[in-house]
């Protein structure tokens, strides 16, 4: 899919090689992605994110205002996650959540606890059911999307969480501190850290778990 500086959005069928007949008037936007299905298009620009209905071309609605929000799609799944930064109550701090959006009817389902301070991470599992977060406050947290609750915190790492990645169906979870120099391999159910692995390195790249969450490939530099 591809934007012009005009606004339109097009997509490109890979299996013909042809490009769209009838183009979306989305206007200028930041940022196109596709939910995994390919069925829905979310659209980032300056004034905040939209979500258009591929099968209908019509929008569905905003789901968030202003360009100050990151926005997660998973591979497959019923869902999408934005986390955007909000005042406090009390108007006095910065807090930091994650929302969680329904993809069918573009309505906000669920909304994680408040974290203290900001976001580094935010992951969908491969099915798009389990989300793990990481934030400057260290433990990285795994939730269930379907209703909301926290399965398990992940402590143990000397500095902020820079990086998670979860596997399917939140079996094990990934995590990289580069403060400590460690990346850390848990158990989702428990909570219990498994082994650490790649200590003292400076970067981790393109973590990977098999269908099964029984091995996870990356590359240490």
């Amino acid at each position: 899919v591809t934007s012009t500086e005009t606004g339109v959005a097009q997509r490109l069928d890979l299996v013909a090689g042809t490009w769209e007949k009838n183009p979306l008037e989305v206007g200028r936007s930041i940022a196109l992605t596709f939910s995994g299905e390919g069925d829905r298009l979310i659209v980032r620009q300056e004034s905040g994110t939209e979500l258009w209905n591929m099968e209908t071309r019509s929008k569905m609605g905003r789901i968030t205002e202003g360009p100050g929000v990151n926005v997660k799609v998973p591979p497959q799944g019923h869902y999408l996650a934005t986390y955007p930064f909000v005042l406090s109550e009390a108007g006095k701090n910065w807090r930091f959540c994650v929302l969680l959006w329904d993809l069918e009817t573009g309505q906000r389902v669920g909304q994680f606890p408040w974290h203290e301070n900001r976001l580094m991470r935010v992951k969908f599992d491969p099915s798009g059911d389990y989300l793990v977060t990481s934030s400057v406050d260290k433990p990285a947290k795994l939730w269930n999307c379907s209703d909301g609750s926290l399965l398990a915190s992940f402590f143990g790492h000397g500095g902020e969480v820079e990086g998670c990645w979860v596997s399917r169906g939140g079996r094990r979870v990934l995590t990289r501190c580069y403060s400590d120099g460690s990346t850390r391999l848990w158990d989702g159910e428990s909570g219990e850290e498994i082994a650490t692995l790649g200590q003292n390195v400076d970067r981790v790249s393109s973590p990977s778990f098999s269908s099964k969450g029984n091995y996870v490939t990356a590359t240490f530099s």
